[in-house]
């Protein structure tokens, strides 16, 4: 049996699994309506809702585990951003509720994800014919988006190549809005559109909860110098990754118990 075989019977598992539990469910999940909404216009199929549980599932994976390398890489070369990230404390382990009120995490990750994007360019085909800025484009034209060039622009990014989280947080001021609007148009880790990466919050979740589990937990030092080589591989940047493994000693901290009266108001 070739690969794609056992991921489909795998999927396929899943799907069963998740029928024969319908009624434990606490209110509607986006598989509930995939798998109810037989009238539909657009009927989504069984192979569709494989499709997309493998772009979930495989394509979040890799490119969170490469994410989460990069993070930590360019954390262990800015030990004053380590430390700014340990407001959780020792009393218990960072958690998945815990990440919406963490906005320097999330800001390190975003910045990440600018400098270091899992896909660097996004091909694109024109369904009609159009024309912009005065050329003409025929159907079925490649666009090919430079992902890595827009979000290293010097013309819109301040130090484009430094890595500065803080260009993340929200700004004071009735301005913070248009900023995010124009942000948008330059921040493109995930694709934009329709067309955008369905695993985008589910690549946050799992980057922000591992990246805040290993710098509370552990401080780290590299092998090797005193500082990780941040050279990427060469050649065509489609998937951009490290060219040198990242190779840390991680330190333990020691973590207290968590009181049975803290609560998350109290961090």
């Amino acid at each position: 049996m070739d690969v794609s075989r056992r991921y489909e019977d795998l999927l396929e598992r899943i799907l069963v699994k998740y029928e024969e539990k319908l009624d434990e469910h606490q209110g509607n999940e986006c598989i509930d309506a995939f798998l109810a909404d037989e009238n539909a216009e657009y009927r989504i199929t069984r192979k569709n809702i494989k499709a997309l549980l493998a772009e979930l599932f495989f394509g979040a994976g890799d490119s969170s585990a490469s994410t989460t390398q990069w993070a930590m890489a360019e954390i262990i070369n800015n030990p004053n951003i380590l430390e700014s990230l340990r407001v959780v404390g020792k009393k218990r382990l960072v958690q998945e509720t815990d990440l919406p009120k963490l906005p320097y995490l999330q800001a390190v990750i975003n910045e990440t994800l600018r400098m270091h994007p899992v896909g660097a360019v996004f091909p694109r085909e024109f369904q009609q014919e159009c024309t912009i800025g005065g050329f003409y484009i025929a159907k079925g034209t490649t666009l090919v988006i430079n992902a890595y060039g827009v979000m290293r622009d010097p013309d819109y990014w301040e130090d484009p190549n430094k890595f500065k989280p803080e260009r993340f947080l929200a700004s004071s001021g009735s301005s913070w809005q248009e900023e995010r609007r124009e942000q948008a148009m330059k921040f493109l880790p995930f694709g934009g559109g329709r067309r955008r990466c369905p695993g985008s919050n589910v690549a946050y979740i799992i980057v922000g909860t591992a990246i805040g589990v290993m710098v509370q937990c552990f401080d780290w030092k590299i092998k090797r110098g005193y500082e990780v080589n941040m050279e990427e591989t060469s050649g065509l940047k489609l998937f951009l990754a490290l060219a040198h493994p990242l190779e840390c000693i991680p330190l333990s901290r020691t973590l207290n118990p968590l009181p049975t009266n803290l609560q998350i108001t109290d961090l």
